[in-house]
């Protein structure tokens, strides 16, 4: 061990056995820094998941006491919602958590991303559109979380039908930071 230390510090093999030493040292560096990336990628694709399902669920809980308060009858509901076919009911976070009196604090408590950065309560939304034939299981919706998750907007649609659900995610290109 002594004679393979001396040879490789001797003044001729020193700059070699350094800069050998210093690339392994730079490799683990990077494999460190790429495991922790991974970690964290993969934690805000959980919580992405999580915060996108539970959004939808206070949409569609919103959208049906919407529904049921629109009228008398399924006919009479089924005619107003009709003028929300196209532009559709958009509420944000903020408004649904209102519309839970009992639960607001806890539900914009729950939006917030692995790093424990609140959602923007204003841009994390669900778009609902009614279709035909109008009842209170007809209706796309259309969940956009903007949580800081890799600084990106992620945006979920999910066709409801009669208990039934479809559900479609595609990411959003990554936004701008403004300084």
């Amino acid at each position: 061990m002594k004679g393979f230390l001396k040879k490789s510090f001797n003044d001729k093999n020193r700059k070699k056995t350094i800069g050998i030493l210093c690339s392994i040292i730079a490799i683990i560096i990077l494999i460190v820094v790429i495991l922790v990336s991974n970690s964290l990628t993969f934690k805000n694709k959980k919580v992405e998941k999580h915060l996108s399902v539970r959004l939808e669920e206070i949409g569609k809980t919103f959208y049906e006491k919407f529904y049921n308060q629109l009228g008398s009858t399924d006919e009479e509901r089924s005619n107003k919602i009709k003028d929300y076919t196209y532009e559709g009911i958009i509420i944000d976070l903020e408004n649904l958590a209102i519309t839970n009196f009992n639960e607001k604090q806890a539900i914009l408590d729950e939006f917030k991303n692995a790093a424990g950065v609140s959602c923007d309560v204003n841009k994390t939304m669900v778009s609902i559109y009614p279709k035909e034939p109008y009842g209170i299981h007809d209706y796309d919706i259309v969940v956009n979380l903007d949580c800081g998750l890799d600084n990106k907007e992620t945006t979920t649609t999910s066709k409801v039908q009669e208990e039934t659900t479809t559900t479609t995610t595609t990411v959003a290109t990554t936004k701008k930071k403004s300084r």
